[in-house]
């Protein structure tokens, strides 16, 4: 009796090793729970935009200019004067010639730099080419002033990301399309950072489809501490980790516990709907934000939540409706953001 029950213990400590390994994946040793927050605020007003975006796709505010980019439109971003909301100008064409995209971009792919006191941005194509438009010059009628620079990254290459004129990121598929690789391109050379390696451990059971989906995550950097940090798509965690500092890798947990990658993998086999964390991200000098889900498909709670670059929590911030885009005023505590439904704008004071 006593073997029996010796190995009935010993069974179940494998079993809860296992389900522990597994829930850990895509996670640093350095674990940190963010439950409450310094700063929980409620939005106290609401004014709708008196604009009319069809196929509005993401905003972003930068230099007292409010960006739009929007589906099915020959220009693709539009670019208005902020609070003023005075038309300034448009750029970005949409085809598959030179200085052209194939589709409206996500500002979370795009980075902006300033060189002669001229602002550009530096926009991926797909996994093609990234083009670096002058904003400056669109802003004085010359939309088609523009450089691009090709990109050979391969057929598994999938999300690319401009980090800034000279860096980029994106993911490759691996291991029999069950995991992703991270790649980090600095001046033309790819560096392999270890814990881009660590990550790149997590692997699903089967290629079932899912890797991109529940492996991936939105990044964003910071040039000035050199710090990345990956949002996860699908589960409730950022990683840390840095390009001048290899010591510097830490994960944060949104909430109490660390979401399972395998159990969402087997709900996405029955029914195969994103279970959403992280949709959109915006970065600023000191601090970046996340539009954060609540890990359940189809559900249209949103929070706007803001870390700084060390991981630390700052913010969080309720909203009234599910939306599809947004950014923040900070100086005006005012989110600017788009309705999902409606596409329409709102100034959210909080």
């Amino acid at each position: 009796m006593n073997v029996k029950h010796s190995l009935i213990c010993l069974l179940l400590l494998l079993f809860l090793v296992s389900c522990t390994d597994e829930d850990r994946t895509l996670t640093f040793s350095d674990v940190t729970y963010v439950r409450d927050f310094p700063e929980h605020c409620t939005v106290i007003e609401s004014t709708k935009v008196p604009l009319d975006l069809p196929g509005l796709r993401d905003i972003k505010l930068k230099d007292s200019i409010l960006f739009v980019s929007q589906d099915g439109q020959d220009r693709s971003v539009k670019m208005f004067g902020y609070p003023s909301l005075a038309y300034l100008g448009d750029f970005v064409m949409i085809g598959n010639g030179p200085g052209e995209l194939l589709s409206a971009p996500f500002f979370s792919e795009t980075s902006f730099s300033r060189h002669n006191d001229s602002l550009y941005i530096n926009i991926p194509d797909f996994k093609m080419k990234i083009v670096r438009y002058n904003v400056t010059a669109a802003l004085s009628g010359d939309a088609g002033c523009f450089t691009q620079h090709p990109l050979e990254l391969g057929g598994s290459a999938l999300g690319v990301y401009s980090f800034d004129e000279s860096t980029y990121y994106y993911m490759s598929l691996s291991q029999g399309m069950t995991s992703l690789t991270r790649h980090l391109i600095v001046d033309g050379e790819e560096q392999v950072l270890e814990a881009q390696e660590e990550l790149n451990t997590a692997k699903l059971s089967i290629n079932d489809g899912y890797a991109f989906n529940l492996l991936s995550a939105i990044p964003a950097y910071d040039s000035n501490s050199g710090v990345i940090v990956e949002c996860c798509l699908a589960a409730n965690r950022l990683n840390f980790y840095s390009v001048n500092d290899p010591s510097f890798k830490k994960t944060v947990v949104i909430g109490n516990k660390l979401s399972s990658i395998k159990e969402a993998e087997a709900r996405m086999k029955l029914a195969p709907v994103l279970p959403g964390c992280t949709f959109s991200v915006k970065t600023y000098d000191d601090c970046f934000l996340v539009l954060y889900g609540n890990g359940i498909p189809d559900s249209k709670e949103r929070t706007v939540l803001v870390f700084d670059w060390q991981g630390n929590p700052l913010q969080r911030i309720d909203l009234p409706s599910k939306v599809r885009a947004v950014d923040i005023d900070f100086d005006n505590r005012t989110l600017i953001a788009a309705d999902y439904e409606t596409e329409e704008l709102y100034f959210h004071k909080y």
